[in-house]
């Protein structure tokens, strides 16, 4: 990751809400949530909903995918891991090129936990 593409993640997610909305399905893996789940978990407008995710989606920070009529939004835990990693790469005087494995959101898909 370059400095202009975490500069991008960081300035998608410097308004609060959408921190609030990653935050809500970080947990939920990568099945993610409907859009209208979210909209009443968060109790938010459908339009202020929308332009959020639209920040998040540009910024790669989460993946939107149709299924019959709805959407799911899910975390897009390679961007996530990748941002952390570039975060990370200066650590320890330089000693450390990996995040921990503590640092990383969640296993990639495909593993025994992912």
């Amino acid at each position: 990751m370059d400095t202009s593409s975490a500069a991008a993640i960081f300035s998608a997610l410097g308004q609060p809400r959408r921190i609030e909305i990653l935050r809500l399905l970080v947990p939920l893996g990568h099945d993610g949530m409907k859009i209208s789940e979210i909209r009443q978990h968060l109790g938010i407008a459908a339009t202020t909903l929308g332009f959020h995710l639209d920040a998040l989606e540009r910024a790669g920070v989460v993946r939107t995918r149709r299924e019959g009529r709805s959407v799911f939004v899910s975390p897009n835990f390679a961007s996530i891991d990748e941002v952390v990693a570039f975060l990370l790469s200066h650590c320890c005087a330089g000693r450390r090129t990996e995040p921990p494995a503590a640092a990383r959101c969640c296993p990639p898909p495909g593993t025994p936990d992912g």
